[in-house]
């Protein structure tokens, strides 16, 4: 019985430090040597024989445009789960009416103040929205699945403009 690192010849799965006697070496590379493919994603390996090599620019290619579309479609998915996560963990759906409410009240009765600093939720959610649409608008044009991968939403600089504390201020204004 040895220890060592599998690599499944065709999911492109890698297992460290395992009992090599329970990974078949017909299914199995036992410890192969990465080095050739280190700095590419393992969609990019190709197994011959026994040896794990890059595949070409050619093969990339090949391979991202079959899988392109779905890869954009999940991605552009994920984009919007992120940015429905981002609004929800700050401002659940009935918080957002009810600042909403309140914004056309302050407006009907002419309290500026007010109206002004709830507008400013309603200002970055549409940030929010507009940063989403845009990236998934750039996923649509981006030629191979590692770009689209890597097109993330912007969490931090949304988070940075929140208007959490003038929401809150809006709330206890009367003019």
């Amino acid at each position: 019985m040895s220890n060592g690192n599998a690599l499944e010849r065709t999911t492109k799965e890698y297992r460290q430090n395992v009992e090599l006697d329970n990974f078949p070496a017909q299914a199995w590379i036992h410890n192969p040597d990465l080095s050739a493919v280190q700095s590419l994603r393992s969609r990019y390996w190709k197994v011959v024989g026994d040896t794990v090599v890059a595949m070409s620019q050619a093969e990339k290619e090949a391979r991202d445009a079959a899988e392109i579309a779905v890869y954009r479609a999940n991605h552009k998915a994920r984009i919007a789960l992120d940015m429905d996560s981002l609004v929800q963990s700050r401002y659940p759906g009935a918080l957002v009416s009810l600042i909403t409410n309140i914004e056309v009240g302050a407006s009907e009765a002419g309290k500026t103040n007010r109206q002004a600093y709830c507008a400013q939720l309603r200002t970055w959610l549409e940030t929010v929205m507009g940063h989403a649409q845009t990236k998934k608008t750039a996923v649509d044009s981006l030629p191979t699945v590692e770009l689209v991968e890597d097109t993330l939403l912007d969490t931090a600089t949304l988070v940075t403009a929140d208007p959490a504390l003038t929401v809150d201020g809006a709330l206890a204004i009367n003019d």
